[in-house]
């Protein structure tokens, strides 16, 4: 890359009498405009391209960013936030398109501007990862006939969307007693089958909440797309914990 003004300047400074009684003065010029050009040259920045991040949603510095292996993370701000938080949530895998640009104080770091895709991978994540040889999950058909008959009314329906036999892993009801009142919560998020799409969303995986006052028949009292639930007596009144993307809330139960 050529410096015209570099060119230019030592042209006069090296012509006829200018160079006779400066030349001390035009090599210290000369040299001093070289080293000019050549940061001004270090300087130019690339644009920037498209590309994707992929990885956890999580904090670093203070700022919510993408952590990509290895070691290399992936900020963003302003409007990317908005469109990123409105897919994902802090702690989900999530895959983002968009420009990527160098941080201007960090190395392994890429900055996210122009989002024009966002995708919450967290599911398809969960579903590909093998499970280790020294935690293996215990899988259990789903037993709908157990569950009383008016549950079994609403519960059914989805089970049907999966289009294969159902199984679950792990605990997918919890239970609360409450004087006279009694609560079942159930927790899609660990069913195991072909087709979740109807079971699992973006806003997290179906949950259901039931009542039954003095041995009535249960009744559906709430039913959400959240990441979890959580049953309990919180400042000494029964409510449930619902942790979403939009963060962690009590409500009162019944509502």
């Amino acid at each position: 890359m050529a410096c015209p003004a570099l060119h230019n300047h030592t042209s006069t400074l090296f012509s006829g009498e200018t160079m006779s009684k400066r030349g001390g003065y035009a090599v210290t010029v000369l040299a001093a405009a070289s080293l000019l050009c050549s940061v001004s040259i270090k300087l130019v920045k690339a644009a920037p391209e498209p590309g994707v991040c992929s990885g956890v949603l999580t904090k670093s510095g203070g700022n919510l960013a993408i952590v990509e292996e290895p070691e290399h993370i992936c900020t963003f701000g302003g409007e990317a936030e908005g469109k990123i938080l409105a897919v994902c949530a802090e702690g989900h895998y999530c895959e983002v398109e968009g420009l990527l640009d160098d941080c201007k104080d960090a190395g392994e770091c890429s900055e996210i501007t122009n989002v024009v895709s966002v995708r919450d991978t967290t599911l398809a994540k969960q579903q590909e990862q093998p499970p280790l040889p020294d935690a293996l999950p215990s899988f259990q058909p789903f037993d709908l006939a157990s569950l009383p008959a008016e549950i079994r009314l609403e519960i059914e329906p989805v089970v049907r969307t999966c289009r294969s036999p159902v199984t679950v892993v792990g605990e997918f009801s919890s239970y609360l007693v409450d004087h006279s009142e009694r609560f079942l919560a159930f927790h899609f998020e660990n069913v195991r089958c072909a087709d979740l799409a109807a079971i699992c969303k973006t806003d997290g995986c179906l949950h259901q909440i039931y009542l039954s006052e003095g041995n009535e028949p249960y009744q559906l009292i709430t039913s959400t797309y959240v990441f979890e639930v959580e049953l309990g007596h919180f400042d000494g009144v029964v409510g449930a914990k619902i942790t979403s993307k939009e963060g962690t809330r009590v409500v009162r139960l019944p509502q």
